[in-house]
């Protein structure tokens, strides 16, 4: 009697059951590997977030002085920090600020990332929920919670993931001035799209999606003839009443604004430092940053959305399929799903400057419109399957099996090689290990931690820049390469010829004494290629 009873529990209870299963597994693939590199630092953005975050404890000054990024997820990562100061205290870590390590504070804020990611996951099951169903929403989470590109960027203290949360947030809200126009969504859709763009500046076209919702909202119903019915709270103005200007536009707008503020006062208050350091990011998105430009961006990111390091082909197959649905039935939510997914990757492709997590935040819109699909996929074979319910059950699991299958082992490989040691550390503690002490020995901006009390190191961002000749000049006893650095030319060799030039003389005239091959499972930064060369001593 009680296993009954326990079993019709389950019965009951079992989407939410899947529910906190797919959430458990969102978090463990943000989660396992977080400790790559540490305590070596090899990320080349995290410095951004933490450096700043780490001078507000120190100084008090909550201006961050450079507005590459907005300043919100350096706040959060504040927070974050003096949570784990004072663990660090209770645990006899260190008694001060001036103490403190940085390893620790990486770990605590990398979970940080892997938290909001994981809290991404479930706001994409709120909205299919809302906007769908229960079962949508959990498709819908389920792609996300393996989706390669969100899994990989959850593992780093960037902005990228924080700001995806936030606009899938503001999407939410969008979508529900669709459905009711209540003034709350107007306020909350406009806060969480401030907040995202106080996370990344790219994230402001979030503002379009509320004005859109609005003009959706705003269409009388058809017939004309039939008035409006009121749906909840708009602020005194029924649905569809007012036409498209009426106050609750211009709250969601004046909510945005405050998000804005709230997440990165100082671009208002330091206005000079902001205008300044945004202009170098408009030229630099306009101009091109070398190695990570094209002039078919558009292009750019379809490719990466199909390819394995991106949505993988079958996320992204299942996530256009359900777009053809959407724009089939005419309705107004399925329209401003579609119209979201349209305009959030024509301005993600209108810049020449072209990196994968510019284009997260279609993320959770995109496994939206695959949760749909594989919802009424899954429906549709329910309702015309000849077979047993055992049988239909085990066939939409294979369905569910063979959409994930490659994602999930191209995550399973990225966490354990995340978790192993890199190249750069490996190569270093080989240099240790076999070269004199005393070598005179140059790197790129990427190159492994080595030694300075052993040898004497020079970091040299323009390493390819200069002949061998030079270096024979100047005395270098060894050169070190990293894949990082160089790959970005030799994989575009008719655009950088100059570069890949420079390169092939500096490979051809030194002496390969040992090579660190990449580890292809993860990205060029973490375990690239590291080459040492000889440089023979000018005759």
């Amino acid at each position: 009697m009680e296993n009954n009873l326990l079993i019709k529990k389950i019965k009951d209870n079992l989407l939410d059951i899947f529910l906190l299963l797919i959430l458990f597994s969102a978090f463990l693939v943000r989660f396992v590997g977080i400790k790559f590199g540490l305590p070596n630092l090899y990320h080349p953005d995290e410095w951004a977030i933490v450096n700043r975050a780490m001078d507000m404890l120190k100084t008090g000054n909550f201006n961050p002085k450079n507005f590459g990024y907005p300043s919100l997820y350096m706040y959060i990562e504040g927070i974050v920090f003096i949570f784990h100061f004072f663990y660090g205290v209770l645990k006899n870590f260190f008694s001060s600020l001036s103490e403190i390590t940085m390893p620790g504070f990486y770990l605590w804020g990398r979970a940080t990332t892997a938290f909001m990611g994981t809290a991404t996951v479930y706001v994409t099951y709120i909205t299919g929920k809302k906007i769908f169903n229960k079962k949508v929403g959990l498709l819908a989470a389920l792609l996300l919670t393996f989706s390669f590109l969100h899994v990989k960027d959850s593992h780093y203290i960037t902005v990228d993931v924080p700001m995806t949360f936030f606009f899938s947030l503001s999407f939410l809200f969008s979508y529900l001035i669709c459905e009711n126009g209540e003034r709350k969504n107007y306020v909350l859709a406009g806060l969480f799209g401030g907040l995202a763009t106080a996370t990344k500046w790219n994230a402001a076209p979030v503002v379009l999606l509320l004005v859109i919702a609005h003009l959706i909202q705003s269409i009388p119903p058809y017939p004309p003839s039939i008035p409006p019915l009121p749906r909840g709270d708009t602020g005194g103005l029924k649905v569809g009443e007012g036409g498209f200007l009426n106050e609750n536009i211009f709250i969601g707008l004046a909510s945005f604004g405050i998000g804005v503020f709230v997440g990165t006062p100082y671009a208002f208050l330091d206005l000079p430092a902001f205008l300044n350091t945004f202009a170098e990011v408009m030229v630099n998105y306009r101009t091109g940053h070398q190695g990570y430009d094209t002039l078919r961006p558009w292009i750019f990111y379809i490719k990466n959305l199909i390819s394995s390091e991106g949505l993988g082909y079958t996320i992204f197959a299942a996530s256009l399929a359900g777009m053809v649905i959407n724009i089939l039935k005419h309705k107004k939510k399925d329209i401003f799903l579609v119209l979201s997914i349209g305009l959030i990757y024509v301005s993600v492709s209108a810049t020449k400057v072209t990196f994968p997590r510019n284009s997260l935040p279609l993320y959770p819109l995109m496994t939206l419109a695959g949760g749909i699909f594989l919802y009424e996929l899954i429906e549709y074979f329910k309702n015309h399957s000849k077979n047993s319910p055992q049988i239909t059950n085990l066939a939409i699991v294979i369905l569910i099996g063979l959409v994930l299958i490659l994602p999930v082992k191209k995550i399973f490989e990225f966490d354990l090689a995340s978790a192993q040691k890199d190249t750069r550390t490996k190569s270093a503690e080989w240099m240790e290990k076999h070269l004199s002490t005393g070598a005179r020995i140059g790197g790129d901006y990427y190159a492994p931690p080595i030694s300075e009390e052993k040898f004497e190191f020079n970091k040299m961002p323009l390493i390819g820049y200069h002949n061998f000749e030079w270096y024979q000049e100047k005395e270098f006893d060894y050169l070190v390469f990293t894949g990082t650095e160089y790959d970005r030319y030799f994989e575009e060799r008719e655009k950088y010829p100059t570069e890949v030039g420079q390169y092939e003389e500096l490979f051809n005239k030194g002496i390969l004494i040992k090579e660190f091959k990449e580890d292809k499972r993860v990205e060029k930064f973490l375990s690239p290629t590291v080459r040492i060369y000889k440089i023979p001593k000018a005759k």
